[in-house]
């Protein structure tokens, strides 16, 4: 096989870290980075792959204006949401219970009186983030949430 010159070279290494950070996001948080690009619509100059996932995903966050920067509480709140699913995530990888973490989501869910999560009038980066990450739980069958009713209505919720 002949060898690469410098340009293709370096076009076959954009392609695999592409691929690469493609495949390495956690699914939810790539899902829920496309779902708010394509409903907002938004157009960003700024190469989301070159970021880390949350990173990516908070930055797409305030360009949607789901993100509230704007009032420090509620972005506080919203931010403990999104860390929230970092320690799920952790809790996962080393195969700890979820369960107390699936049962604030329903609590926080069940207080609401606008379907979303902390009671925000409009779905908050919050809960982009938490919808794709509970889909994908009973995607893979990790989790059956039936007996979270307030869950089972947010999951079908539109966004």
């Amino acid at each position: 096989m002949p060898c690469l010159d410098g340009l293709a070279s370096h076009v076959v290494a954009f392609f695999l870290t592409k691929f690469i950070k493609i495949t390495t996001m956690p699914p939810h948080i790539r899902e829920a980075m496309i779902l708010t690009v394509e409903l907002f619509q938004l157009h960003t100059s700024v190469n989301l792959d070159e970021m880390d996932d949350f990173t990516g995903f908070r930055y797409v966050s305030r360009l949607a204006r789901t993100l509230p920067i704007n009032n420090a509480e509620d972005y506080a709140t919203i931010e403990s949401w999104i860390e929230l699913d970092h320690k799920l995530e952790y809790e996962l990888q080393i195969q700890n219970s979820i369960i107390p973490i699936i049962e604030k989501v329903e609590t926080s869910l069940e207080k609401s009186s606008t379907g979303w999560l902390e009671d925000m009038e409009d779905p908050s980066a919050a809960d982009f983030c938490w919808k794709m990450r509970l889909k994908y739980l009973e995607q893979l069958n990790y989790m059956n949430f039936n007996r979270y009713v307030n869950i089972m209505d947010y999951l079908i919720k539109e966004l």
